[in-house]
């Protein structure tokens, strides 16, 4: 029990240190969110008592502990710029883009491990060629030029899918999959090679232990070897790449839900940062920090429990 108690603590560490310097930073931004609420005609007794409403008369440190009471209750404070609940104004967005790194995920884990083994199977061949150079070209491509790429392509050029993802927000983005595409292919595209590496790199290891070895030599067929002694052996690797792709893709969501005008939290914290909304840069941070020490979790996990069923199958 000593070490699941030593990764928690570690955990609620970095989210209460990530929490603390966003806090500290954002805080130090110059302009004065008062001035900009009540607008330039506003007068000192105007603007004082609004800092007091909104707790900006208070210290740095006192304002965080604050913030830092409610975290038990749910409670990620009330927006600076139109008084709204963070949790209400941020809960459209963050499923928005849950939706969408989603998506991404799934496919470019399915996609990335099938490139993956076949490249794996037969390395040097002309698939494991094509892929590597494709892959890292791909990816060696950031991601905001990548979305621009296609937005040239298919919604300007072609004409086949929307350049702006415009979704109706009385309806859930999933039922509105035509949005979904580009926005997606721009996240598949520049996690794709990763996946696949990753994979591949763990098939060879795998085609290279003396069971997988013997039991070619033996005469057991290509396909029999690979399903019995390398890919249970690959599993864990897979959670592994899974687990580092859905990090990558909420780092690179951001960017690219700009590019695309869509709904998600890339959208909120631009605005958020523009007008120097604290609490909602606050809560923005905190969740993904949340979200990547989480997974981090949820993936150690999984390794340890496939990892025995992979060396029982060998």
């Amino acid at each position: 029990m000593a070490e699941p108690g030593r990764r928690l603590a570690e955990a609620v560490g970095v989210v209460l240190g990530v929490s603390v310097l966003v806090f500290v930073a954002t805080s130090a931004l110059p302009g004065d969110i008062v001035r900009a609420r009540l607008g330039p005609y506003a007068t000192a007794e105007q603007l004082r008592a609004e800092r007091v409403r909104l707790g900006l008369d208070q210290p740095v440190w006192e304002r965080y502990g604050h913030w830092l009471g409610g975290l038990p209750r749910g409670d990620l404070g009330r927006s600076q710029t139109n008084d709204l609940p963070v949790t209400t104004l941020l809960s459209r967005p963050f499923v928005n883009s849950l939706t969408l790194a989603a998506v991404a995920l799934l496919v470019v884990t399915v996609l990335g491990t099938v490139a993956g083994v076949l490249a794996g199977l037969r390395p040097g061949g002309l698939a494991d060629r094509v892929l590597l150079v494709g892959s890292l070209t791909v990816s060696a491509i950031p991601a905001f030029v990548t979305a621009a790429l296609l937005v040239a392509l298919f919604a300007v050029r072609l004409h086949w899918l929307p350049a702006l993802a415009l979704v109706d927000p009385r309806h859930p983005v999933i039922l509105q999959p035509r949005l979904l595409v580009l926005p997606a292919a721009a996240l598949i595209l520049s996690t794709f090679a990763y996946v696949t590496r990753l994979i591949r790199a763990s098939v060879l290891d795998a085609a290279a232990t003396p069971w997988a070895l013997a039991a070619a030599l033996r005469g057991v067929p290509r396909w029999r070897v690979a399903t019995r002694h390398i890919l249970p052996a690959a599993l864990p690797v897979v959670c592994q790449a899974a687990a580092l792709t859905s990090i990558a893709l909420v780092t690179s969501v951001v960017v690219v839900e700009i590019v695309f005008s869509y709904p998600g939290i890339g959208g909120a914290l631009q605005t958020a940062v523009s007008q120097r909304d604290v609490p909602v840069i606050q809560a923005v941070t905190v969740v993904v920090a949340v979200f990547v020490v989480t997974v981090n979790a949820l993936a150690d996990a999984a390794m340890y429990l496939l990892a025995p069923k992979s060396r029982r199958s060998r």
